[in-house]
């Protein structure tokens, strides 16, 4: 919606958006509140008296087809812009779907399928497109605000689209080659009890009582771990097999026996995997890179339970510490057929 605020000299301005749905400021050219409000107010009038000739309510369709046509003013290699993306939102979307039934879990949806075909950049593209016409949506008073955040806009250019979860097969390749390395309880702790890097570095023997590791921020360390809440996650038959065998205190050790820094981990982790030449084989621009990133371990975590235990996305969200269900659901990207 428009907004009118003050500049540090002393002009006033609206912020708004223009028929094209695209963010802008408008200068009401006077450093006088009285006007400046008397004006705000004759233009909140025009706007909602334009909004009272529109329909209730608008497909996805009618929506994109009346958005395009305002782009007149546009140049037409931005307006054909527009159109290819909008189309592929359209293709997604249903065109016959009410454009006020479209919520945030669509979009985060539209974003990882999108991942699966194009790459970072593009799909950064269909969500701008896809933000102009949200907001040209509440500008115009189809719908009281747009389902697009800032985070569901966000798309790290070449993380989120290279993300993996091992399978069964690399399951056992690892397994084969960490077993007898200082990394064989990160690896198992992280891809049977989804625990973050930190929480690897934190975990300790006492953590686990009567099958259920309880994750909690320790005061005495240097670093903390993500959440400052305690969660609980059940411990699965591939763990229990290994507690006869660990001493008590640390699990995830250094190979001097030490506690680990998270960084430290995470460089030792990358090494180690370069070095065995884990799969996958991936390029990071011009160089190769081997194996999963210890985040990684998350997502396979992650794919087991959906996958193979069928654990549901409420459940998994608990164990796995986030806060909303929309948070779980980046991670769905990898299990879609």
């Amino acid at each position: 919606m428009a907004t009118l605020y003050r500049r540090e000299n002393g002009t006033y301005w609206i912020n708004c958006t223009d028929r094209a749905g695209r963010r802008r400021r408008k200068s009401l050219k006077t450093k006088s509140r009285a006007k400046a409000e008397e004006l705000f107010r004759t233009y909140l009038s025009e706007l909602h008296t334009r909004r009272a000739g529109l329909p209730s309510s608008i497909t996805v369709s009618e929506s994109v087809i009346e958005f395009l046509g305002n782009c007149r003013a546009l140049r037409p290699d931005t307006i054909s812009w527009y159109r290819g993306r909008l189309a592929i939102w359209e293709e997604f979307a249903a065109g016959d779907t009410p454009l006020h039934a479209v919520n945030q879990t669509d979009i985060l949806d539209f974003k990882y399928r999108r991942l699966d075909e194009a790459t970072p950049s593009t799909v950064r593209g269909n969500l701008r497109a896809l933000s102009a016409l949200f907001n040209w949506a509440v500008d115009e008073g189809y719908i009281d605000a747009s389902p697009i955040t800032r985070r569901a806009r966000s798309v790290k250019g070449g993380e989120v689209n290279n993300r993996i979860a091992l399978t069964r097969e690399e399951r056992a390749v690892y397994e084969t080659h960490l077993k007898d390395t200082p990394l064989w309880y990160a690896y198992m702790f992280g891809v049977y009890g989804g625990l973050r890097l930190g929480e690897l570095c934190a975990l300790e023997k006492s953590d686990i009582r009567g099958g259920i590791l309880t994750v909690w921020n320790k005061p005495h360390l240097r670093f903390e771990v993500k959440d400052h809440e305690r969660r609980q996650v059940p411990v699965e038959v591939e763990l229990e097999a290994l507690l006869p065998a660990i001493p008590e205190g640390l699990i995830v050790q250094s190979p001097c026996g030490g506690r680990w820094n998270p960084n430290q981990l995470g460089r030792y982790w990358q090494k180690t995997m370069t070095r065995l030449a884990l799969p996958p084989a991936r390029m990071n621009g011009k160089k190769r890179t081997y194996g999963i990133r210890p985040h990684e371990l998350r997502y396979t975590y992650a794919s087991r339970q959906i996958q193979e235990i069928r654990t549901d996305i409420y459940t998994l969200a608990r164990r796995m510490g986030h806060s909303s269900i929309t948070t779980t659901e980046r991670y769905l990207h990898l299990f879609k057929p």
